[in-house]
């Protein structure tokens, strides 16, 4: 697959918003995502995310994941743009017209934070909404930069077991993934522990617990975090 080089970044890493924050590479180009967890509109102020811009070298570019598009939260969006966030992970993606849509908002979120028309890259995460494989069509946006699968949305969104050995739905969706990222001409990630040599890298987590990090990206309820605690 040729690849636009921009578009190619040779660490992608992911972090969950709290107060620490992880060691950061300062050679190459990498790019941070930060997980908010499911409310992520609510943490629009957080002093972690002004924490984590102002430690991110400027070989870094910071994304923020967000899984849903609630009505006006263009307000939300521009808020984050405003405190450095430079691209939007769409996690939960369903193809081309939910990343149309987000640009949309972008649109409107740049021009309240006096941001660059069309400046915020999207990376579209598939996984997690079989719609988007049924059949798996070819994704579009001028803002789209990179593809992610994430492994453990495909479990869920499936209803099948993660073990040892091939899994048929989530291989399929593994392969629809790639084939779209091909189309589109832009780079691929895995989130997960399967074969990444497809892939044009691998989603790497830092920082926090693994498990809790797996049921924020999940949507699932956590006991000992909340909003405010972010």
């Amino acid at each position: 697959m040729s690849v636009n080089a921009p578009n190619i970044f040779p660490q992608v890493l992911l972090v969950p918003l709290g107060p620490s924050t992880p060691p950061l590479p300062t050679a190459e180009t990498f790019a941070l995502i930060i997980d908010p967890g499911t409310d992520w509109q609510s943490v629009s102020t957080s002093p972690h995310i002004q924490a984590l811009r102002a430690s991110c070298p400027s070989n870094g570019t910071l994304f923020l994941r967000i899984d849903s598009l609630p009505d006006a939260c263009e307000e939300a969006l521009a808020r984050f743009l405003a405190m450095g966030i430079e691209g939007i992970v769409l996690a939960g993606c369903s193809g081309t017209r939910h990343i149309q849509h987000l640009a949309t908002l972008l649109r409107v979120a740049e021009a309240n934070a006096n941001r660059t028309d069309g400046s915020t890259r999207i990376m579209a995460e598939l996984g997690g909404v079989i719609e988007a494989f049924l059949p798996p069509r070819p994704l579009a946006s001028s803002r789209l930069s990179a593809a992610i699968f994430s492994e453990d949305a495909a479990i869920a969104a499936t209803g099948t077991e993660k073990r040892k050995g091939t899994n048929a739905a989530v291989d399929t969706m593994r392969t629809s993934t790639l084939l779209m990222a091909a189309q589109a001409r832009i780079s691929s990630y895995l989130l997960g522990d399967g074969p990444a040599e497809e892939f044009s890298g691998r989603v790497v987590l830092c920082g926090g617990d693994p498990q809790q990090q797996l049921d924020q990206r999940l949507g699932r309820n956590i006991s000992n975090t909340s909003p405010a605690s972010q």
